[in-house]
């Protein structure tokens, strides 16, 4: 299924081609093999339900869909970041 993933910092998005079996963290990697993203801490969230989808759930448990837009949402950054 054709997804679209929002840069967390930019107005950037990317599309991409995605199993609808594939994990946050499958996802996640490739954007950082592809380098639209660096590494670090990341959660998605879809833009049409509001939900985040879990750690370790496949994008079609979350009620994912053909043409969704998923918001990638850095976490562990700035002043709430210990850094010891």
């Amino acid at each position: 299924m054709e997804i679209t993933f929002q840069h967390p910092k930019s107005s950037q998005n990317y599309v991409a081609d995605i199993n609808p079996n594939a994990t946050p963290e499958v996802c996640l990697a490739g954007l950082q093999k592809d380098s639209f993203i660096t590494q670090g801490e990341y959660e998605l969230q879809n833009s049409r339900t509001g939900h985040q989808i879990p750690t370790g759930t496949a994008l079609k448990d979350c009620a994912v869909l053909h043409g969704d837009h998923i918001q990638i949402l850095e976490i562990n950054n700035g002043a709430g970041k210990c850094l010891i």
